[in-house]
Order: structure tokens, then C-alpha cells, then sequence
């Protein structure tokens, strides 16, 4: 995982030399506003290097913005790296004062040292879209966050990009090069006719199987609402078709890059962040691993990185308390192959920071999950549930200061957030329709620090950040009746370079 002390990362590019793996992402200051366009934030490209996607070293920034009046005058983006014949391209954004964007080049040989294509810049929509030298009322002329494909049928370049239609329906436009320099315009790939999103950002394709793949971020109406979805085509150029599954990820995570290195094709994001009610840019995920069924469709899994160590831990007992009649009664329950629950939070002997945590658990009642940094009585802490009734999957958090009956209260609206009477507030959740039945089913949770994955029957279903509760207990909690088997945990040994990367001198 990346980022920068007093820094955000946002839409990012990585690239491989020698075995080292280049990452050059949008650097911006932590807490400036984000829809400020003149906020002397986001001047130059950051960059750093790894060599196993999860812990980075730092390097100087590259590629400032240009010179008052010039195209990009106020700020530079969205980096987009590729190689051809030992050059590297980085397609750029520039940004006048007055919001107007366009797409730029750079070069270098060792990527470390930049420098800018003379006739920058190169690439803008045609009379198509909504695009126009002069932008009106301080609303960005939309053209950016390029991406470049290399289609073999033709032997083109294809970029997409993010733009705008005359109408202002929210698309993905492209164009046409030979040789990387010069480039034509060939309108909009792909139309996003529900309004229910305002634009769509970050697009990156790639081929696998023989379907074209574009994946993008999708933003709603909600300034804090974004979604990473995918589409699929025969062509590079559509049309493209939105998948089952088009959603892989709500709420939360932006700027996916899909690469493939040694024959494995990895996933990461941004995944944005929130510091009490303030909404953050955040950090580039660390990767997870993409698979393709049969149909073609997407899943997200896993990637065990062996650059962050695991201990198995053991846990034989837990506690029940019985909150009703005595308030410090407690009684242990030991758990063999199984364990039977009715209406029970059970709190283990073991805590953790960092975790990993792996059920697998069917339920006849209303819910069941995973509970974990829980305080020893198990009034605070996280909880990860499915509840087939509604085919949802719920992560929230409880801060209980009084008695605890076992029900749950009826949420009621504050601010942005959902909060149950009892001290119940909703991270987030997800409907999904394979949470139908009482399952088995197997749920998992990573706790990297204020970072949670949780997976169910081993795919990626919620990625979000939090910072409530740095540690606690391990537990297993039921409204109804439930049984767990094969509980497994480890510990996940992260040090600080995991999460800030450190400067390389």
C-alpha cells in the first residue's frame, strides 16, 4: 500500500524495468479541498519504485506543471506510462486556471528523468462533446486521464479518455494514433446513458481471451459516491456491453489499473479514505488478483503477498457474557469442529491488530458474521454480517456505552452517515444476490492497519478505511441461530513502510 505523508495519491500508472516496478501517481495535498481547481495542489507527478507491489520506496517528484499562461498552468495529472523501442510515453493532463483540460506527453529514457513533448498538447475532444477553450462558470472542459492501448489487430494506438458529451451525459472518448505523437479524434466509445452517474473517469483497457475488457470509475450524484465497474467488447472500439456483474467494488474505490506481470493479471485502486467526517483522497491499494469464469466475467481474489509475513494463531475458547441478569457473568465455551450460536456475540481470548480471519458459516437465523478489535465485553468494535433475508452483506461498527439487549435498534439518518440508537453506525452495505440461502458460506476479513477487505466465498465484495478501533478481540456474533466451522486466523505482520513509503536517497 502507498501513499505520502501529508500527501494523497490518486489516479496512477505502473510500469516495469529490470525487475523494479515504477509507480507515478497524482500527488496532492492532504486536506485541500478536492474540487478546488486553483489550490496549489496536484503541481507535479509523484513516483516511486517496489519490487513486489506492496512496500515502496519514494523518489522526487517528476513532470511540474507548466509556466503561467502555458496549457498546464495550474495543475498536472493522471499519468498514463508505456514503453516502445526502450522510450517511455507518459500521457499526462494539463490544467489551465481557467479548468480547462487537455492531454500532453512526456518522454524518458530511465524514467527517472522527464522531458515534455514540445507540441504539448496533443490530444483534445472534437466538437462532439462539451469541451471548449474557454470553460464556462468554473466547470472543468472535460479531457483527461488518457490511457493508451496498443490494438495488434490494426496495429493503432487507442486513447481513452474522460469526457463530456454536448449534452453533458457523461462518457469515454478516444483517439487514433500511428506513432504516439500525432493523434486523431474518433468521437466517444461509450455513452453512459444513466444518469444516475455523472461521470465516468480512469479508464484502462486491456485484452484477455480474446474480449476487450475497459474498466473505469463510475461517480454518482453523492460527492462521496464512487464505484469501480467494468464493460466488455469484441472490439477495442465497442460496442461495449456492461457485464452481470458490472460493479465490482461500491463506494470508496476509484483509478483501478488492471496490469499483467509474469502471465498474472493484478488489480489496484485508490482507495479513498475518511478522518472522522472528513471526505480524503487516499492511498493505492496493495494488489489483489483477477480471475475470468467462463462467461467472462470478473472476480476479484486475494493476493497473499509473501512481503507481509503471517503467523497462525489459535483460538480454542471464547466468552459469552450474559449482559441481562448479571452484567459481569461470564462463562467460556470451548469450539472443536463446530460451533452453534442463537443470538450470541462470543469474544475470543485473542487479539489482534492486523488480520486475517476466515469463517465459513451457515445461517438459519437473521444474521451472522465475523466481529473483530472488539473491546474485551465485546460492546465496541467492528462487525462484518450476512443476512439472507435481504441477501445483504453489512459492515458497521458498535460504540455501546449502555446495556446491551442483543436486538438492534432502527437506523435512523445523521449527517452522512446511518446510526443506530444502540451505537450502531453502517460502514458499508451490499446487495448481492448469491446471499439468498443459509448458505455455507465463507466469509473473510483482512484488517491491514485502518484498512478492511472483506471477501465472501473468496471473492472481493467491500474495501473501505476506518479509524475507530486500532485493536481489539476477535469474535463471532449471531442474530438467530448460526454454525461455524473451519475458523482460521493469522496474523499479518505489517511495518510501517507497508503503508508510507519511505524515501529513497
Amino acid at each position: 500500500m502507498f501513499s505520502e505523508p501529508g500527501k494523497y495519491a490518486v489516479d496512477f500508472s505502473i510500469v516495469r524495468k529490470d525487475s523494479i516496478y515504477h509507480l507515478f501517481h497524482i500527488r496532492g495535498n492532504r486536506g485541500v479541498f478536492v474540487g478546488s481547481h486553483n489550490n496549489g495542489s496536484e503541481e507535479d507527478i509523484g513516483h516511486a519504485t517496489s519490487d513486489n507491489l506492496v512496500v515502496w520506496d519514494r523518489h522526487a517528484p517528476v513532470v511540474p506543471r507548466g509556466t503561467i499562461g502555458s496549457w498546464e498552468e495550474s495543475k498536472v495529472f493522471a499519468p498514463d506510462v508505456l514503453e516502445k523501442d526502450g522510450l517511455y510515453y507518459m500521457f499526462y493532463t494539463g490544467v489551465t486556471r481557467y479548468v480547462v483540460q487537455s492531454i500532453g506527453l512526456a518522454t524518458s529514457r530511465d524514467l527517472f528523468n522527464w522531458e515534455k513533448h514540445p507540441g504539448n498538447p496533443l490530444v483534445v475532444p472534437g466538437t462532439w462533446s462539451n469541451w471548449k477553450e474557454q470553460a464556462e462558470n468554473d466547470q472543468p472542459a472535460h479531457c483527461r486521464d488518457g490511457m493508451v492501448f496498443l490494438d495488434s489487430r490494426s496495429g493503432h494506438y487507442v486513447m481513452y479518455y474522460t469526457a463530456s458529451m454536448g449534452d453533458k451525459r457523461a462518457c469515454i472518448g478516444t483517439a487514433f494514433s500511428e506513432n504516439l505523437i500525432d493523434w486523431k479524434d474518433t468521437g466517444p466509445t461509450f455513452i453512459e446513458d444513466d444518469c444516475t452517474y455523472n461521470r465516468m473517469e480512469s479508464p484502462f483497457v486491456f485484452e484477455e481471451n480474446g474480449t476487450f475488457y475497459m474498466f473505469y470509475s463510475g461517480k454518482g450524484k453523492r460527492s462521496d459516491h464512487w464505484e469501480i465497474c467494468y464493460l466488455r467488447s469484441d472490439s477495442p472500439t465497442g460496442p461495449w456491453e456492461k457485464p452481470p456483474n458490472h460493479t465490482l467494488l461500491e463506494d470508496w474505490g476509484c483509478a483501478s489499473q488492471q496490469p499483467i506481470f509474469d502471465g498474472q493479471r493484478y488489480m489496484l485502486f485508490i482507495l479513498y479514505e475518511k478522518v472522522r467526517t472528513a471526505f480524503h483522497r487516499g492511498k493505492v491499494s496493495d494488489p489483489v488478483r483477477m480471475s475470468f469464469a467462463k462467461d467472462g466475467t470478473v472476480r476479484l481474489e486475494e493476493h497473499v503477498s509473501t512481503s507481509v509475513p503471517r503467523r497462525k494463531a489459535t483460538f480454542s475458547r471464547f466468552y459469552s457474557f450474559d449482559r441481562t441478569e448479571d452484567p459481569v457473568g461470564v462463562r467460556s465455551i470451548s469450539i472443536t469442529a463446530s460451533l452453534h450460536l442463537d443470538s450470541e456475540l462470543l469474544v475470543s481470548d485473542v487479539s489482534c491488530v492486523d488480520l486475517s480471519c476466515c469463517v465459513t458459516v451457515r445461517i438459519q437465523g437473521d444474521e451472522a458474521g465475523i466481529s473483530f478489535r472488539l473491546d474485551e465485553r465485546g460492546d465496541s468494535g467492528y462487525f462484518v454480517t450476512l443476512v439472507p433475508k435481504s441477501k445483504k452483506i453489512r459492515f458497521f461498527k458498535k460504540i455501546v456505552t449502555g446495556s446491551f439487549d442483543g436486538s438492534f435498534a432502527k437506523q435512523s439518518q445523521f449527517g452522512s452517515e446511518l446510526i443506530h440508537e444502540n451505537g450502531e453506525e453502517l460502514i458499508q452495505e451490499r446487495t448481492l444476490t448469491r446471499i439468498a440461502e443459509e448458505g455455507p458460506y465463507e466469509l473473510k476479513v483482512l484488517a491491514k492497519r485502518e484498512f478492511f477487505e472483506v471477501y465472501l466465498d473468496g471473492e472481493l465484495v467491500i474495501v473501505r478505511a476506518d479509524y475507530d478501533f486500532a485493536s481489539g478481540h476477535l469474535g463471532l456474533f449471531a442474530c438467530g441461530q448460526a454454525q461455524f466451522t473451519k475458523c482460521e486466523l493469522d496474523h499479518l505482520d505489517l511495518h510501517a513502510e507497508h503503508f508510507w513509503g519511505k524515501t529513497k536517497d
